[in-house]
């Protein structure tokens, strides 16, 4: 798979987007927001986050975060976060795997909603 980035600048917000093709085929995309909230600089958003169902299981979701979370601490980035359905289980577990850590929240219509988080990598470890 060749995994391909291009920065974005959309009403002042900044995002890297990864495209991920194989045989010329779309099979993976995700978007890193980059834009400082007052209260978060120092963190990424994760969003739209997506492997194709016939390449799942092979990979390319591993592969396409591990490029994520790069380009975030290539940025000086020091928290990568996102939000998960909680139903989605291949997602969290694959999350787990690659070190985000959950931590729950209550939206205001009631319904838990499951949010993770990865450290930058700590200099010297």
């Amino acid at each position: 798979m060749q995994l391909y980035t291009t920065d974005t600048h959309i009403d002042g917000a900044q995002a890297v987007r990864f495209v991920g093709l194989l045989d010329d085929h779309i099979i993976s995309y995700a978007t890193l927001g980059l834009t400082h909230y007052p209260n978060t600089p120092q963190q990424a958003l994760l969003a739209d986050v997506h492997v194709h169902p016939a390449y799942r299981g092979r990979g390319w979701g591993k592969l396409l975060l591990q490029r994520v979370l790069q380009t975030a601490w290539e940025r000086e980035k020091k928290v990568v976060a996102l939000h998960v359905r909680y139903n989605n289980w291949v997602a969290r577990a694959l999350y787990q795997r690659l070190g985000f850590h959950r931590y729950d929240a209550v939206t205001p219509d009631g319904l838990l909603s499951y949010y993770y988080q990865h450290p930058a990598p700590t200099p010297g470890r």
